[in-house]
């Protein structure tokens, strides 16, 4: 029997578009990949190692390749390369695999980014498919790996599906690490989940291969220890491991949707129940138990069965079934509450982004998305995230009335298992009063001077709701934004709504009648700026490009918020002028469609400079003088009034653009550029502690 592994690091991708972005890693995450192919071909000497990457050439990766024995198989990691590369694993025996990239979530899949991928051209693989595609006959049947790439949300890149059927008997134990929507400290000295992994694999006093089942105990206490930014999660599809992953493989979903209607339950709910059991009972008898209401006594039968496995699978079983058995006493408080099934999901999103939780398919009953969001390694955990859930729900429910939310509440804080749990649970949550951040990245193609809208993302303060997939039809770019927004405040109608214009160079200074929507049909025309809270933020920085100097940007965006927290009245300083305020005001425009080379490098030296928080005119005024004392005058009004709050201000904008009656204010850009809020961290940020 031959041990596969196949080792995948891609820190380089293909380069930059003209645009001069680059979502290459700064950060040597691919040398303890390397460092582990090296460790494998000299343990095991009949291994078949096969190293896929994409290095920068340095000469500290240099002098590691070198290092690798010339029996280990090279090859490339592009989309093309990486799927060639699975012949080479082929054969009986132990396969692992350890995974080293950028990841990205599209449509609730997770994605791979391969190393030909670029910004604006993302090609990945479906880790779905690929797990899918390994239960093949040709390759061995005990797998197990690492994947560890974060999950930020992005439009759908050209993936790479894989085909296979996935119905041959195969153990496969995975673990992903995913940081979706966070970023740690950049420090690779810190224990992670892949120093964790490597040192276990590692480890000359454990045999190697080591065994899956006795290995992911191991590391799943490991891992719990890690801080949440980190955390793996397990992609297990095996018939032993007891742990819900996916449903294929097992059963087809006609037999389980049958099953399920005869046991009077959801398909969701007897797929977590018979995953659990993974073939201890036959599904038919699991479907009788539960018709007839039995489990207990099916729970106490393997409680006491003399096989340890058999009692391990009754344990999962038996906590399945508490899972689902408190899915059902919530399920039964929620009912007078309200809200839709669309709301629910929502709001299970919500929470998903918030507590840094894997992607799961879409819950077919409300007992079912309950147990989802409880299934987690710590039973604890489980419990506060439903508990968020239904502190979120009673906030949306006050929309309708403050009674039927207070009673709901109440309802629910008496729940058993979740009384004496809920106000720890719900202190970290966003406030009542919180903030909905819209970002729109906006793109303009200097050569046809079109607009276009290339992605959209929305924050829960500083957290991204990775259940925001929404794609604006087809119509003039105003009536894009404007879908968006519209969608932005139906799902989030009890908070404020601010918009984060995402400009690239040549739309820092737009017109006006930019965002202006006129109806034919209606006769009127409608400014959106004046409708809803807009900012704006420089996207070519957002991005990561050096040149754009999006270090200084961080820097100065933690000297403004230290400055806030000792002198929290806002002021305004102009540009030239003795620096003074925590706003930097340019008194005048910048580049514009129509004017690309107007103050050009006047004004761009001045962002270089990395001030987080600006502002300047659309426009050139004849009295720069007047318009300077006018904004300053505002900036302190408000500044005073909400000290330390500078999205206060850009309220305070959109009201007195409402009004129309002060053309000094409906011409001024607020421009609040918070690096914690920034949908292309990972290309120069992500390598969050490995």
């Amino acid at each position: 029997m031959t041990t596969f592994a196949w080792i995948v690091a891609i820190e380089s991708y293909a380069p930059a578009a003209g645009d001069g972005a680059s979502i290459d890693i700064g950060e040597p995450i691919g040398k303890l990949a390397v460092e582990l192919a090296i460790t494998i071909a000299r343990r095991d000497p009949e291994a078949c190692v096969v190293l896929s990457s994409s290095l920068p050439d340095t000469a500290q990766y240099r002098q590691l390749l070198a290092q690798v024995p010339e029996r280990v198989l090279r090859t490339g990691a592009s989309q093309h390369a990486l799927q060639d590369a699975l012949s080479a694993l082929k054969g009986e025996g132990t396969l692992l695999i350890y995974w080293i990239s950028h990841g990205v979530m599209a449509r609730g899949r997770r994605l791979l980014l391969c190393a030909d991928s670029r910004i604006a051209d993302l090609r990945a693989i479906d880790v779905d498919s690929l797990l899918t595609h390994l239960r093949g006959d040709a390759y061995p049947r005990t797998q197990m790996g690492f994947f560890d790439a974060c999950a930020q949300v992005v439009p759908d890149p050209a993936v790479l599906s894989l085909g296979g059927s996935g119905d041959r008997d195969t153990e496969q134990y995975f673990y992903f690490s995913a940081a979706a929507a966070q970023v740690a400290s950049a420090d690779t000295q810190t224990t992670g989940f892949s120093r964790t992994v490597v040192a276990a694999l590692s480890d000359g006093e454990r045999v190697f291969p080591p065994p899956p089942a006795e290995l992911f105990a191991e590391l799943g206490r490991r891992f719990d220890a890690l801080q949440l930014s980190t955390r793996a999660f397990p992609l297990h599809w095996t018939t032993g491991s007891g742990t819900d992953w996916s449903s294929k493989g097992v059963a087809d979903d006609a037999a389980t949707a049958r099953h399920a209607a005869a046991a009077r339950c959801s398909a969701g709910e007897f797929e977590q129940l018979r995953l659990a059991a993974a073939g201890c009972i036959p599904d038919q008898a699991l479907c009788d138990a539960l018709r007839d209401g039995k489990l207990p006594s099916v729970l106490a039968q393997l409680s006491g069965a003399a096989s340890d496995q058999v009692r391990l699978r009754g344990q999962l079983l038996a906590d399945a079934w508490q899972r689902l058995e408190l899915a059902r006493e919530i399920e039964e408080v929620c009912l007078g509450i309200g809200l839709s099934w669309r709301e629910w999901q929502d709001l299970r999103d919500q929470v998903v982004a918030l507590d840094n939780l894997p992607a799961a398919t879409p819950p077919d009953s409300f007992a079912a998305l309950l147990c989802a969001l409880l299934d987690q390694a710590r039973t604890d955990r489980g419990l506060d995230s439903c508990i968020r859930l239904l502190a979120l729900a009673a906030r949306r429910a006050r929309r309708c009335g403050k009674g039927i939310a207070d009673r709901f509440e109440q309802a629910a804080r008496t729940v058993p298992r979740l009384a004496g749990r809920w106000d720890r649970a719900v202190a970290h949550l966003p406030r009542a009063d919180s903030r909905v951040f819209l970002l729109i990245g906006l793109h303009h193609d200097g050569a046809s001077r079109t607009l276009s809208i290339v992605g959209s993302w929305l924050y829960l303060d500083n957290d991204m709701d990775t259940g925001w997939h929404v794609a604006p039809s087809a119509g003039t770019l105003v009536e894009q934004v404007n879908e968006l927004i519209q969608v932005a405040k139906v799902r989030h109608a009890e908070s404020k709504l601010v918009v984060e214009l995402l400009a690239p160079n040549d739309l820092l200074c737009s017109p006006r009648a930019l965002f202006e929507m006129t109806d034919s049909e209606l006769g009127t025309c409608t400014w959106l700026e004046a409708q809803s809270i807009f900012i704006l933020r420089w996207h070519d920085r957002m991005k990561g490009a050096a040149r754009f100097q999006p270090g200084t940007w961080m820097q100065q965006a933690d000297h403004i918020e230290r400055c806030t927290a000792n002198t929290p009245q806002l002021d305004i300083g102009w540009l030239g002028d003795p620096p003074q305020g925590h706003i930097v005001g340019i008194p005048f425009p910048g580049p514009a469609p129509d004017d690309l080379g107007r103050n050009r490098a006047a004004f761009f030296s001045a962002l270089l400079r990395g001030a987080p928080w600006m502002c300047w005119p659309r426009e050139v005024h004849d009295d720069e003088a007047a318009f300077k004392q006018r904004i300053r005058a505002f900036v302190r009004d408000h500044g005073a009034l909400w000290p330390g709050q500078p999205h206060r201000i850009a309220e305070a904008l959109q009201q007195a653009r409402s009004s129309g009656t002060d053309p000094l204010l409906c011409s001024l850009w607020l421009f609040i550029d918070d690096p914690r809020r920034n949908p292309y961290t990972w290309t120069y940020l992500e390598t969050a502690q490995r």
